[in-house]
């Protein structure tokens, strides 16, 4: 068995004989759900006990990935019947029993998650007046909210729209052509959003033909509500998610005219890793 503890803020409190069983339908690997206080206005403590299949102790990016899941589907529901937005505001640990047995683990996000950085910004050099159009607004927008993110799955959903975004009007040295078979008329037609942007990744130099097409794969997968559960295909996604990051602020340089700025963003390792996750093992009497 899993717990999960975090913390919950918002703008409403609960009746205070809610009971939260009435709510275990959300998911059936939840077991229990319990809050602190009645009243989020001032955060209160989250709990979610939930159980899977897997009875050896999950790898910390499953643990992470799994954790996120279930906490997102609490909280989005939870803010689709009071219309108010729930954060969390602290880190999520978890905890975990080997069934059977008396031995724990104790699963913690560490101080790289949540340690200010001290970052040294130099000014942006432009000849001109940077333009901030509303389609720059929502990329830069959908970006924060893919770094903000601690689910893989939906950061890379925010990243990869921003993405599509940046990409809509990329021009492809390659002009898509039409030819009809029975009079030989060709005519030329606009390129595809698939088509625009795995053209746009290649730009970058980040991606090739291959890892550009997965990247549409993904995209398709997310769109379309594919379960990803395989730890193989996480991985994968987790390698992705730096690439389209990177990829997102080379096409943000060039939409703002700013190539030739120097940002700390540009030298981000990696925004999705198990660094900083802390397992602690051990065993009550």
């Amino acid at each position: 068995m899993w717990t999960i503890k975090s913390a919950i803020q918002s703008n409403f409190s609960f009746s205070n004989d809610y009971d939260f069983s009435s709510l275990l339908f959300l998911d059936e690997r939840i077991k229990r759900i319990n809050i602190s206080s009645n009243s989020l206005v001032d955060s209160s403590k989250l709990e979610i006990t939930f159980s899977t299949n897997n009875e050896n102790i999950p790898t910390s990016m499953e643990s992470l990935n799994t954790a996120s899941e279930i906490v997102n589907i609490f909280i989005n529901f939870l803010s689709f019947i009071t219309g108010e937005s729930i954060k969390l505001v602290e880190p999520i640990s978890l905890l975990f029993n080997t069934p059977g047995t008396n031995n724990f683990t104790n699963i913690i996000i560490g101080e790289s998650y949540v340690s200010p950085k001290e970052i040294t910004l130099h000014t942006i050099n432009s000849n001109d007046k940077i333009a901030f159009t509303p389609k720059i607004h929502k990329v830069l927008y959908l970006l924060q909210q893919g770094l903000d993110e601690t689910s893989l799955y939906y950061g890379l959903q925010y990243l990869i729209t921003a993405t599509e975004i940046i990409s809509s009007n990329y021009q492809s040295s390659e002009i898509a052509k039409r030819i009809c078979k029975k009079c030989g008329y060709e005519e030329k037609i606009q390129p595809s959003m698939r088509e625009k942007f795995i053209a746009f990744l290649i730009s970058t130099n980040l991606f090739n033909m291959d890892s550009a097409k997965d990247a549409w794969k993904a995209r398709n997968e997310m769109t379309h509500s594919v379960v990803i559960n395989n730890q193989q295909r996480l991985y994968e996604l987790g390698f992705l998610k730096n690439n389209i990051y990177k990829a997102l602020i080379v096409g943000i340089k060039k939409e703002l005219q700013i190539e030739d700025s120097k940002l700390p963003s540009e030298n981000k390792e990696n925004i999705f890793s198990d660094k900083g996750i802390l397992a602690i093992n051990y065993t009550t009497n």
